[in-house]
């Protein structure tokens, strides 16, 4: 046999080697059976990584940091922005009135107690923590500026060809702070007896909207899952909905985008 051939059946038999090493890894799951058989260390995949990472720590951890403690503000003492102004952005409004404690930064907002406080605080903090989530909600569909950045190098940090989950579990997020704004609300003025005149005013009525269209923006995309839940009984046959239905109701998010607008005092212009 020639020295060319030798060297054939030696790279063949090392290959066949080599071969049967990786079916075996595959067989252990040490590899995935992709189309390159790449570990599951691969480069790619680090980089996926990093770029989710990226993307809950600079959109969302954040923002979300300095939103919530944008609203905490407002729960110290009156002065306590005059004495540290770079930490503190709004005005305190928690004082001590006959031994008992009382925020009131504005009518709608007044609470006596510590009960009432605390209240006051969960509704507060969770406003304020749904806008990070609402941008996410609204930038992951705005498909001309991800496909613009998708040809820079935002590209490299950021995974936007993944950005529909980004899209799902923001919107999730948003939706479960609404509804518990929505239920510390009602809950704070139960106990200040004052649920009926606030649902007359337009801080109440836009909340109760809001909190329906909420509901049917969410819902009409998270039906079909409810199919995985015998238990939810006539709501699983909700699921089966065709999606073109399920697809016009959740535009229902432009008259909620409008009540959003419109709902604090401070962003109705006169």
């Amino acid at each position: 046999i020639s020295e060319n051939t030798a060297a054939s059946l030696e790279a063949v038999q090392a290959a066949v080697v080599q071969a049967t090493a990786v079916a075996k890894r595959i067989e252990a799951g040490e590899l995935q059976d992709g189309g390159l058989l790449e570990p599951k260390g691969t480069v790619l995949e680090s980089r996926k990584r990093r770029q989710r990472l990226a993307t809950q720590v600079v959109l969302w951890v954040v923002p979300l940091l300095c939103s919530v403690w944008f609203a905490a503000a407002v729960f110290f003492p009156p002065g306590a922005q005059d004495r540290v102004p770079a930490l503190l952005w709004t005005p305190g409004a928690t004082v001590w009135i006959n031994g008992t404690v009382t925020c009131c930064p504005k009518p709608s907002l007044c609470s006596e107690g510590w009960a009432q406080l605390w209240l006051l605080i969960i509704a507060r903090l969770s406003a304020f923590a749904m806008y990070p989530s609402l941008v996410l909600v609204f930038f992951s569909k705005c498909h001309a500026t991800l496909r613009f950045l998708s040809r820079t190098f935002v590209a490299e940090l950021l995974p936007l060809a993944l950005f529909h989950g980004t899209h799902t579990f923001h919107g999730l997020v948003f939706a479960s702070l609404a509804l518990l704004h929505t239920v510390v609300h009602i809950v704070r003025w139960a106990l200040r007896d004052e649920i009926i005149p606030y649902l007359g005013r337009w801080a109440g009525m836009s909340g109760a909207i809001g909190t329906t269209l909420m509901v049917a923006v969410t819902g009409s995309m998270l039906l079909p899952r409810l199919q995985r839940r015998p238990r939810v009984g006539r709501l699983a046959a909700l699921g089966r909905a065709p999606f073109e239905i399920r697809f016009n109701v959740h535009y229902l998010f432009l008259p909620l985008i409008v009540v959003l607008c419109i709902h604090a005092s401070r962003l109705m212009v006169a």
